[in-house]
């Protein structure tokens, strides 16, 4: 029951921003701004699938070879260092 009404309350706050921005920004800004976030969306599916099989690419590695894929993890972990603002 919390979890339905959290989840409520998410989506009407979530409704009442977009109203609020879509007078704030106005027809052609606010529209400019839902296709950059319909891109940003878009992108997101093949970078997750990449993300999937780069997680089940280390998840075969790990029974073999463990040593060869705690060094790949730490490799991640510095890619993702460097990568973060």
């Amino acid at each position: 029951m919390l979890f339905f009404l959290a989840t409520a309350a998410l989506n009407a706050s979530n409704f009442g921003f977009q109203v609020l921005l879509s007078r704030v920004l106005g027809p052609q800004s606010y529209s400019a701004l839902l296709a950059l976030l319909a891109l940003l969306v878009i992108a997101g599916v093949p970078l997750s699938a990449l993300q999937l099989s780069c997680a089940a690419a280390q998840a075969r590695l790990v029974p073999r070879l463990p040593t060869l894929a705690l060094l790949s993890t730490r490799r991640v972990g510095r890619w993702s260092a460097r990568a973060s603002p």
